[in-house]
């Protein structure tokens, strides 16, 4: 599977040194070490998330990195309003895709954070990374077609 595939070549690039290490980050010693699990999340009205490229799975993004024509900066993206599609208990879903910004063939590391609108949690701890990958185009699936009679009509002179 394609899955599979990406997860082998991600490996790969962690073993050769192709792809950075992300800092390995503790709660105890961030400005929240303090903050009681779940203080302030009930007043949660929007999610938030970040994202910094890493690495490029593909030669061009890989050399637009190392020429500096790609940054490693973080990108901030535009608040989304939570909802209970995006708030599930202990989880929040968030699609991130070509419409924010990422570049096919990127790895990504991301960050979320919640919040009102006025106040922010901090920025989570940076997830592991990921490829971002935009499928092949497919054509659509094929209608059933009902077969139809033919007329023939022959006409000669």
């Amino acid at each position: 599977s394609d899955e599979g595939e990406e997860d082998h070549v991600l490996t790969h690039m962690r073993q050769s040194g192709a792809l950075p290490a992300m800092a390995e980050e503790a709660w105890a010693a961030s400005s929240v070490g303090d903050v009681p699990i779940g203080y302030g999340h009930l007043l949660a009205s929007a999610v938030q998330v970040r994202y910094t490229l890493q690495a490029g799975l593909t030669s061009a993004v890989q050399a637009g990195l190392e020429r500096g024509a790609l940054s490693r900066e973080w990108y901030v993206a535009k608040p989304t309003p939570a909802s209970s599609a995006t708030f599930g208990g202990k989880s929040c879903t968030l699609e991130v895709g070509s419409d924010m910004g990422l570049i096919d063939g990127g790895i990504y590391a991301f960050q979320v954070r919640v919040g009102d609108g006025r106040r922010w949690s901090a920025w989570s701890h940076s997830s592991n990374v990921y490829a971002y990958r935009v499928p092949q185009p497919a054509p659509p699936p094929m209608a059933t077609a009902r077969a139809q009679p033919v007329m023939v009509e022959v006409v000669s002179s």
